[in-house]
């Protein structure tokens, strides 16, 4: 629905960004920092957030981290090489809320 009535670049960069702070989290929390030092890296998330996305990818859930950035990259690629944006988003939503 968001892509009826929102720019396609601008989700992209909304996407991208929210795969990046769940990386940082993870590698931050990795090193041992608490959700309230990690809030502040990735600032405006608050620590609750920060630690519903702690819990998200502990261990195996962040190890697809990488290749869903990788993803946002590639799409934002295609869209600016010619593709179709609206149907490039479509699956790189379905891929990133996808079965983790």
């Amino acid at each position: 629905r968001l892509l009826a009535t929102e720019e396609p670049v601008f989700l992209l960069a909304l996407l991208t960004r929210n795969v990046r702070v769940a990386l940082t989290v993870r590698d931050l929390a990795a090193a041992g920092q608490s959700a309230e030092q990690i809030a502040r890296a990735v600032r405006p998330v608050p620590p609750p957030v920060v630690e519903a996305i702690m819990g998200r990818v502990a261990g195996a859930g962040g190890a697809a981290l990488s290749r869903q950035l990788a993803r946002c990259f590639e799409v934002e690629w295609r869209c600016k090489s010619g593709g179709q944006p609206r149907a490039e988003l479509t699956a790189l939503v379905a891929e990133l809320c996808g079965p983790r």
